[in-house]
């Protein structure tokens, strides 16, 4: 049931994808993190730099995992922005262990089913809030950051 859940979830992010794969590259942060991805590729190193000028404002996985996909397929807004759809599963299924794992901390003698349902909730609160469903179609860094947080505090 709960695998169901995800992959129909899952199947809705990359539908969103598909349905912005023609429109360019728009936001600003879209632009620039393409800017610098494609001057990570020309200058042959990991350094970020935005204009001809070090780039250090924000971390640099997301502008090397755009790069990866711009030496890789070319440069398709499809695929860069497939990245944040993975990523934004992968805080869907952070969300959804950290919540079941908060639950089981305050409510030791809840049931499995009790668990699963208190883990679902704040993910599909989560994966229906209009700020995620805009996040995952653009390019950017907080979805990773979120990814991290999470992770970090989980583990």
């Amino acid at each position: 049931m709960i695998f169901f859940i995800f992959l129909f979830i899952f199947i809705g992010l990359i539908f969103r994808n598909v349905h912005l794969s023609p429109v360019l590259f728009f936001d600003w942060d879209e632009a620039m993190y393409a800017q610098i991805a494609e001057e990570i590729i020309r200058n042959k190193t990991l350094f970020t730099t935005f204009n001809g000028q070090i780039w250090l404002d924000k971390p640099p996985l997301v502008h090397s995992l755009i790069a990866l996909v711009f030496a890789t397929v070319g440069q398709s807004e499809f695929w860069t922005r497939m990245i944040m759809v993975v990523i934004s599963f992968a805080l869907l299924l952070l969300t959804y262990a950290s919540a079941k794992k908060i639950f089981r901390i305050f409510s030791p003698k809840a049931t499995e089913r009790e668990t699963v349902m208190a883990g679902l909730i704040p993910t599909l609160l989560l994966a229906a809030s209009p700020i995620f469903i805009e996040r995952t179609a653009l390019i950017n860094s907080d979805t990773l950051i979120a990814v991290s947080w999470i992770g970090y505090l989980l583990y």
